[in-house]
């Protein structure tokens, strides 16, 4: 991308989420968002690399049925 957006984002599963978005930025990647726990059960991370491509790394924390998303959402949407 030459004007810095793109149209495509890439999202990986990878074991360590952590250890891999420290390996990107010090790769020369730009941290968008640090990983952080979702409510959805991931821990994810989002970077663009040094050719403006956006990169969204994610690991399974915990395997969550759709009553359990469902609450947690709505508890979390309460907040803000």
């Amino acid at each position: 991308p030459r004007d810095g957006h793109t149209s495509v984002g890439l999202h990986l599963y990878v074991d360590d989420v952590d250890a891999q978005y420290r390996q990107a930025v010090a790769a020369g990647g730009l941290s968008i968002s640090e990983p952080k726990d979702q409510f959805y059960g991931d821990r994810s991370a989002t970077l663009r690399d040094p050719f403006g491509h956006v990169w969204f790394l994610a690991s399974r924390k915990e395997d969550l049925n759709e009553a359990q998303i469902r609450q947690r959402a709505e508890a979390l949407f309460k907040q803000g």
